[in-house]
């Protein structure tokens, strides 16, 4: 119930600038893989590479996803500012290694930011840690 609750204030508060959802709920950056695990999705590679047109293709693989609605991609020029840039909807759980991939078509700045968000079919959501990757 808390959970719930807290839930529609932080989307309420967060809503604003992006044309799809604003969310500043990151506080950690890697820019290595890092694994992530709970028990509806395990995140288990992340690549992020860059072609000359400065378009970003990131590719990531799940190794299960148990009751998972809606998979998104967020991306920022800044930690504070990721917006919803790619939504992927699942059909059913899977138990077997899953490979997704999306080009992100209009990276700007000299860094940009990605992170993958997760919502079951419950309401209930986890953002993976946030990743980022130095433009050429």
């Amino acid at each position: 119930m808390i959970r719930t609750c807290f839930s529609a204030i932080l989307v309420l508060c967060l809503f604003g600038s992006c044309h799809k959802s604003e969310l500043n709920q990151p506080v950690e950056t890697t820019t290595t893989f890092s694994f992530f695990k709970d028990e509806h999705i395990a995140l288990v590679a992340f690549k992020m590479e860059q072609s000359a047109a400065r378009q970003v293709t990131l590719t990531f693989t799940t190794r299960y996803e148990k009751d998972v609605k809606t998979i998104e991609v967020y991306s920022g020029t800044t930690m504070k500012n990721l917006c919803s840039m790619h939504e992927q909807k699942i059909a059913g759980d899977s138990h077997q290694l899953k490979t997704y991939q999306v080009a992100d078509n209009t990276a700007g700045g000299d860094v940009n930011f990605y992170m993958i968000k997760y919502t079951t079919v419950g309401g209930d959501w986890a953002y993976s840690p946030v990743y980022q990757i130095k433009m050429k």
